[in-house]
């Protein structure tokens, strides 16, 4: 054995070592090269998807932890505030709401009572409506009956009536269906008209009084010969009367000679 062989150990031991502790150094080397590799593909990657999906930054990309980043509350709290408004308004117009609610219901109310009055007008209204289509019936019943028994107009007789003139010669007063001492003229309908007729001077009693006083008694009459000392009427044509309203209206004077 050579006297270097202790020695020689020494050195391989000493070698053996310095491998060893060499050989853990480049593991750990090679374990934190790892990691930045893996970190600096793992930030491009996540660079590349935040290019392609929108411009928002990265905590990565800008190299930076998300848990070394200060959240950021201003958004919200400007949200929240923004809420906070809307929620008072909301509130503001609930009010107003239930005030329109109500006052409509106070409405609602006085148009109930109003439609109700106006229902019992209208049940009051039909039950007049009825009992005069009632009587209207009643009275048509009526009509038709009397026109059963009634001549027709064609038939109707003429009349005669006795009546005294007015000053003003327009109308015949006083017409009555039985001679009376005052009566001046006489007045025969025509068959089928009672409402026209015809007229001439009757003077049975103060016949001299009527001509003395012919410009009163004799308005409704024409003279068309006053003889001298005259004692009597003489008729040339008769006058034509009309009713109008209860009155005999002169529309034609009747045409007398004063003998």
């Amino acid at each position: 054995m050579s006297p270097n062989g202790p020695q020689q150990k020494k050195w391989v031991s000493a070698l053996h070592s310095a491998l060893e502790s060499f050989s853990v150094f480049m593991q750990r080397v090679t374990h934190e090269l790892g990691i930045l590799v893996i970190d600096k593909g793992m930030r491009s990657v996540v660079g590349w998807y935040d290019s392609r999906h929108g411009n928002a930054p990265s905590s990565f990309a800008n190299g930076k932890g998300c848990h070394n980043s200060a959240p950021d509350t201003s958004v919200l709290e400007a949200e929240i505030s923004r809420l906070h408004h809307s929620i008072d308004a909301l509130r503001q117009e609930a009010v107003r709401k239930d005030a329109e609610i109500s006052r409509l219901r106070d409405s609602n109310a006085s148009l109930s009572r109003e439609s109700e009055a106006l229902q019992a007008e209208c049940r009051d209204l039909r039950e007049q409506c009825r009992q005069l289509t009632d009587r209207e019936h009643t009275l048509i019943e009526e009509a038709d009956s009397l026109r059963s028994r009634c001549l027709p107009q064609s038939n109707v007789p003429a009349c005669i009536y006795y009546a005294q003139g007015d000053t003003s010669g327009e109308y015949l007063r006083k017409a009555v269906t039985r001679w009376s001492d005052d009566c001046v003229y006489e007045i025969h309908t025509h068959p089928g008209d009672t409402s026209q007729g015809e007229f001439y001077p009757v003077v049975n009693r103060d016949l001299q009084y009527v001509i003395d006083n012919r410009n009163v008694t004799l308005a409704a009459c024409r003279i068309n010969l006053i003889a001298p000392g005259a004692v009597d009427i003489a008729v040339v044509a008769n006058g034509r009367v009309s009713l109008e309203g209860g009155k005999w209206k002169v529309i034609e004077k009747a045409i007398i000679e004063l003998i």
